[in-house]
């Protein structure tokens, strides 16, 4: 996933991951596992800010989507 169609499909489709086609959620789960500027998008879409730290809810949607 590139980070153009990350920032897309989260617009989207919001930043629930557990309600992403599973294919999806996983593609954005490891672009984030490797990329500070996916967490930041992330954060952002969460309502978070940039500073590093998960959204809240981040990580839960992580495990639903992995499970």
């Amino acid at each position: 996933m590139t980070m153009t169609e990350w920032r897309d499909h989260l617009e989207i489709l919001g930043p629930d991951l557990s309600v992403w086609p599973p294919r999806l959620a996983e593609a954005g789960i490891a672009l984030m596992s490797v990329s500070d500027e996916a967490r930041d998008i992330f954060a952002l879409a969460s309502g978070g800010g940039a500073s590093g730290a998960p959204a809240p809810g981040a990580d839960a949607a992580a495990r639903t989507v992995l499970r």
